[in-house]
């Protein structure tokens, strides 16, 4: 068997006994919603929160996966809860702005003002909030931000492309 096959048998082999390992089922899921299996990861967070409802963790994870599958209010309903539960985390921070920025841009751009100040290095994040700034009519912060997220080193930077696309159009050049 692949790596993959291998490692996700054993994997499923290990939580049909020890079914209530949350570590192991959300990483498990993780690999999951890496490799694009959306509704299965789906099935193994929601399970992890039936075991923890209140699993900071599985609830971020699952708002964005849910976001990925376009059922955009369960998402921020889960992303908000996450952030309710823990608002100084970072990624969840940058998870509920972001998944609020389709409907209500001023309170999506303070919430990823924070997730910003909260994970400097992640140039995801940073992407985010210029995102946000460019949505409030900010263009020449957002350039500005824009500009210097592509100037970094874009190692594991997966927006890259939007980042650069979004940078062309606010300079006009696309």
């Amino acid at each position: 068997c692949s790596r993959a096959s291998c490692a996700e048998k054993i994997l499923t082999e290990w939580l049909t006994d020890q079914p209530e390992d949350v570590a192991i089922r959300l990483l498990y899921a993780s690999s999951l919603q890496q490799r694009g299996r959306l509704q299965d990861a789906v099935g193994s967070y929601q399970a992890a929160l039936d075991a923890h409802p209140d699993n900071v963790g599985a609830l971020n994870n699952l708002a964005w996966v849910y976001h990925e599958l376009g059922d955009r209010e369960r998402a921020l309903r889960l992303a908000e809860r996450a952030y309710q539960l823990a608002p100084e985390r970072g990624e969840v921070v940058d998870t509920y702005g972001w998944l609020l920025l389709s409907r209500d841009k001023k309170s999506a751009l303070s919430y990823l003002r924070q997730a910003a100040q909260l994970m400097p290095d992640s140039l995801d994040v940073q992407f985010h909030l210029a995102r946000a700034l460019y949505e409030n009519g900010k263009t020449s912060d957002a350039v500005s931000l824009l500009t210097e997220i592509l100037a970094a080193e874009p190692a594991g930077f997966s927006e890259r492309e939007k980042a650069q696309a979004l940078l062309d159009g606010l300079r006009g050049g696309g």
